[in-house]
């Protein structure tokens, strides 16, 4: 199987150099620093590393119906101070395809377009879709899938199909790392369709139904049905979705609900928006068989932007950035300084709905609260710079003597043409 796509990808590079109507390379890179710190005696993940990725793609267009694009990435990590067990101090980590797909669009009169390979998925703000690899952090998003897009009036109509690997298997790997890099907990597949709508110049709309199966500790097939919904009527928006679950283990099935909403109002004061929102995500109700717990499916990651809370769900679900159990109210101001420099705060509070037994954890259900804080700067269209800080105050769900507070501090410059 290897081979046979290493030899499409020598096809397609072959192509791009003899009969390509239009071939567009790109280059990107990104330099990162980040430092994270907890208190107390959950120390084991406290890290101080730069991350160093980089990236070549090359965009290639046959005709106005087919093209391609392939994408080659790194990302070396050298470490300042290295979470206790990592085996060295500087890891250059795997060259992997981060991109490689075939398009085919505007098929039978502009009502079909097809995607085919390995690409990014986004759909809802990400509450749900949009990180397919959760296991080897920022480092890559990708999915391996099939998209078929149909196009009529009035909805666009995503069919999607995704099959996903504990490790790389479907793409070579040049200089694997040993062990090699976890893109996720387990094998996992699923089918997806997203519809697509305007009902009008003010709302959207877009309805979905996702089946994911995993295969973790045991089979897990998870039915996700839900709307994604949008109203804006300047200076207002109103955005959100609500989503039901049947977690279905094989033996017995539990129900989970996830959702959220958010208000923003922009220029309340100068090139600003001010918003509010809630989220709730079920949680595990631990006195009974089945799990009534939120699954993010591929949500997992940043959508409630937080990488001290990824790293504090860890023992909760099992896995980084695994959104569940919560209830989380929040504010947020963002301003535009100027064309090129930018600001955001946000402040938030954070509950369980479940208690959660183990040596970590309290009685309580306070979670406790969150501080983001963001500045960023465009140099120009291909530079960016920004710094970031998060401080995370624990409540009495968890046990004081283990976990107190966390900070985290990220610096980082991308280049990007």
């Amino acid at each position: 199987m290897k081979k046979l796509i290493l030899s499409a990808v020598c096809v397609l590079l072959s192509a791009s150099f003899v009969k390509a109507v239009e071939m567009t390379p790109d280059f990107y890179m990104r330099i990162r620093y980040v430092a994270q710190d907890f208190e107390n005696n959950y120390k084991d993940l406290n890290y101080n590393t730069f991350r160093i990725k980089t990236s070549i793609g090359l965009k290639t267009d046959f005709n106005e119906t087919f093209g391609a694009y392939a994408r080659l990435m790194n990302e070396n990590r050298p470490y300042i101070y290295n979470m206790p067990g990592k085996s060295s101090d500087y890891n250059i980590n795997e060259f992997i395809f981060e991109s490689l797909y075939f398009d085919a669009k505007n098929l039978f009169n502009d009502t079909l377009d097809i995607r085919v390979g390995r690409q990014n998925l986004f759909y809802g703000d990400g509450f749900m879709v949009w990180e397919g690899t959760p296991g080897d952090g920022s480092r890559s998003i990708y999915f391996n899938a099939v998209k078929f897009t149909v196009k009529t009036e009035p909805v666009t109509i995503d069919i999607i199909g995704h099959a996903g690997t504990k490790y790389e298997q479907y793409l070579p790997v040049f200089n694997q790392t040993n062990p090699a890099t976890k893109l996720n907990n387990s094998a996992e597949q699923s089918a997806m369709i997203f519809v697509k709508s305007n009902i009008s110049d003010k709302v959207y709309i877009e309805p979905f139904y996702v089946f994911k199966s995993e295969n973790i500790t045991y089979y897990e097939n998870i039915h996700t049905l839900g709307s994604y919904v949008r109203y804006k009527n300047s200076p207002w928006t109103l955005k959100g979705q609500f989503a039901g679950q049947i977690r279905d283990n094989l033996s017995e099935k539990g129900t989970a609900f996830g959702g959220y909403g958010i208000l923003e109002h922009e220029n309340v004061f100068f090139n600003d928006i001010v918003s509010v929102g809630a989220i709730y995500l079920s949680g595990d109700d631990e006195n009974t068989s089945v799990d009534e717990g939120w699954n993010n499916l591929y949500g997992r990651g940043m959508f409630i932007w937080s990488d001290l809370l990824c790293f504090l769900y860890l023992p909760e679900s099992g896995d980084v950035g695994y959104w569940t159990n919560l209830q989380m109210y929040q504010a947020q101001y963002k301003i535009n300084f100027s064309a090129k420099f930018y600001g955001s705060l946000l402040y938030a509070f954070l509950y369980a709905n479940e208690n959660v037994t183990g040596s970590i954890y309290g009685t309580g259900k306070n979670r406790g609260t969150l501080a983001l804080a963001e500045l960023g700067y465009k140099f120009n269209k291909n530079v960016k710079f920004l710094i970031y800080g998060e401080y995370f105050k624990a409540g009495d769900f968890y046990n004081g003597d283990k976990l107190k507070d966390g900070t985290f501090l990220k610096t980082e410059l991308t280049l990007n043409f």
